[in-house]
């Protein structure tokens, strides 16, 4: 399933074991943004990635499964959603793939403890069937743990 992504070949890549064995590191991507990216280990020809990003003048973040650079499944804390059917869904929510709206569409996270990144990456992590064998640190924030 190197080429294109639908809801089966996702549903399909949900159900298989997947890990990260490194650890997460943050690193400064821009003046307010931090981003990690870790490679997902998974029996497939796919290009499996966990990217996440923070902005802390918003305090804002976002975790993301991508398959072959595309966004499957999505954690946004700290912004609002508006789905292209026309539905407004705030902060916390899922991002999620429809093949007519790709990962534009997003429910409430009402099954995730996003009170701090650590949790939310936790239950992101579990939702989207990826075992960490690494470890995930908060960022550090000119000497304020986040």
């Amino acid at each position: 399933m190197a080429g294109r992504i639908d809801e089966i070949s996702i549903s399909g890549i949900l159900e298989m074991p997947k890990h990260i064995k490194d650890d997460i590191t943050w690193v400064h991507r821009q003046k307010d943004w931090l981003e990690f990216r870790a490679r997902i280990e998974c029996n497939t020809d796919c290009i499996l990635r966990l990217v996440g990003s923070y902005n802390h003048r918003l305090d804002a973040y976002s975790y993301s499964f991508l398959v072959n650079g595309q966004r499957i499944r999505g954690l946004d804390v700290g912004k609002d959603h508006h789905n292209p059917t026309c539905e407004d869904v705030g902060s916390p929510h899922i991002n999620y793939w429809t093949d007519p709206h790709e990962a534009k569409m997003a429910r409430e996270a009402d099954d995730i403890d996003c009170s701090s990144m650590a949790s939310a990456i936790e239950g992101f992590l579990k939702l989207c069937r990826i075992d960490l064998n690494g470890v995930f640190r908060t960022p550090v924030l000119q000497g304020r743990l986040l």
